[in-house]
């Protein structure tokens, strides 16, 4: 994909001892016991409400989302479920993402919205696999946690498409998977056209979408 008339994040990529330089945002608790886990185990867990995400291992407890922010992933989840009805691609919302199945399988995200074209990849449980595009709406406590660690895994998974979206204006950072493995990202405004580009022509204006969102 070319990355004529984007922009680079110059810092997305993270260095390899992540628990030494992650940031650890107010409201997001990060497991430091030292203990590494996998889906596996984790899976087997009574969380009851309580979700959990892993990365490399790494135990990572995600605090509920705002009234605001699961008004906007409902949004969106129907705008794209009513666009993929009769189609090959499936959405889902709050799924569990497991990007390294196939070996550690010590990484997996929950997204608020994910779409797979590849339905081998689903099973009851989850999302095995990379899915074809991530969309992760924003809060103040995980902001850097989205935009640079878990882009970070979603780039070496081979996601082609990660949306970036911010509940408050509705701006969206849109990072493309290139040829060479990297992301080219792109930043548009609350009333620009947004084109959905593992999609034949599905289009998102995110300014409709706010109008009638809840706001305190």
């Amino acid at each position: 994909m070319s990355d004529e008339g984007t922009t680079e994040d110059k810092d997305y990529l993270v260095p390899e001892d992540f628990r030494k330089f992650m940031v650890k945002e107010t409201g997001t608790a990060y497991d430091v016991s030292g203990e590494k886990f996998t889906f596996e185990e984790v899976a087997n867990w009574d969380l009851g409400s309580v979700r959990y995400e892993l990365y490399d291992g790494v135990l990572i407890k995600m605090e509920a989302p705002s009234i605001r922010h699961q008004e906007l992933c409902d949004e969106l989840s129907y705008l794209f479920k009513n666009y993929l009805k009769g189609k090959k691609c499936k959405s889902f919302s709050a799924v569990n993402v497991r990007l390294n199945h196939e070996t550690s399988d010590d990484t997996y995200f929950i997204p608020d919205l994910v779409i797979v074209c590849d339905q081998s990849k689903i099973d009851k449980r989850s999302i095995n696999g990379a899915p074809d595009l991530v969309i992760e709406v924003l809060s103040p406590t995980t902001r850097r946690y989205d935009v640079i660690e878990k882009r970070h895994k979603y780039e070496q998974a081979g996601v082609k498409e990660y949306w970036l979206v911010n509940q408050e204006d509705g701006v969206v950072e849109v990072a493309l998977l290139s040829e060479d493995g990297l992301y080219r990202s792109r930043t548009y405004s609350n009333n620009e056209n947004i084109k959905v580009r593992i999609l034949e022509d599905l289009v998102i204006n995110f300014a409709d979408i706010l109008e009638d969102l809840w706001s305190d």
